[in-house]
């Protein structure tokens, strides 16, 4: 018997053990970093959405510790009604793509809380919150063009484009 062609098969079968195993474990690794779920998000919306890069931002975002502990402070300053501090941190937590930090952005401006009352301001924030999958942002936008004019309107559209194009969105 061969014994040398036998060890061989043998190193064959534990190397091929071995990559099989890494590979699981990569995969695994891979999978839990939530680059692959981005991927896959990426891929199944797409086409949905017109400009795909918000949607992984924004799941790479939600997933992350900065944009979410952003929100929740500033959530805990709301609360307390403290809001010229919550609009400082709604406006970290959106820049980095946070949808629900849009949203309440939208809020503060529609009802002059924690800043000057700016419809415009307001618009855009709802826009850039529906935008990145707040439903009940578009609700709001909606009912905020009723108290606004044409010209508001657009120019609200229009800061809504620039500030997507400036932070990637």
């Amino acid at each position: 018997m061969n014994y040398s062609v036998k060890l061989a098969n043998v190193n064959k079968l534990c190397l091929s053990c071995f990559y099989t195993v890494f590979g699981v474990l990569l995969l695994t690794l891979i999978w839990g970093s939530g680059i692959a779920h981005a991927g896959k998000v990426y891929y199944e919306k797409a086409p949905l959405t017109g400009s795909s890069p918000g949607v992984v931002k924004q799941y790479e975002v939600k997933k992350g510790p900065v944009g979410e502990s952003q929100f929740k402070e500033a959530e805990k300053f709301r609360l307390e009604k403290d809001y010229r501090r919550a609009e400082t941190y709604y406006t970290q937590s959106a820049e980095l793509g946070y949808g629900m930090a849009h949203f309440r952005l939208g809020q503060m401006y529609a009802t002059g809380r924690g800043s000057v009352r700016s419809l415009v301001e307001a618009h855009m924030h709802y826009n850039l919150a529906s935008y990145l999958g707040v439903n009940e942002a578009r609700t709001a936008m909606l009912v905020l063009e009723d108290q606004m004019t044409e010209d508001q309107v657009e120019q609200a559209m229009r800061r809504a484009v620039r500030y997507r194009e400036r932070h990637n969105l």
